[in-house]
């Protein structure tokens, strides 16, 4: 989470620092600049997790008794 916020500083401060925009050409976004991409990273997020949840039912489908990884093997108690 450290580096998330380090990073997201770093991103308002190179669109909304005048000398960031004379030196790199650019312009701070409006509104709209941050809502659209913001928009689509939740969307690719929620098809990336509704594809690991059908993945994980398919592989409890296929092989009940096994666990799904190795991690989980440990974390219930078994081993491999």
């Amino acid at each position: 989470w450290i580096v998330l916020g380090v990073l997201l500083g770093l991103q308002l401060l190179f669109v909304y620092l005048p000398f960031m925009n004379a030196w790199f050409r650019s312009a701070p976004l409006g509104l709209a600049g941050w809502l659209i991409p913001l928009g689509l990273a939740v969307v690719v997020f929620l098809i990336l997790e509704v594809g690991k949840a059908v993945f994980r039912a398919y592989q409890r489908r296929v092989n009940p008794r096994r666990p799904s990884s190795p991690v989980m093997s440990r974390v219930r108690g078994r081993s491999r």
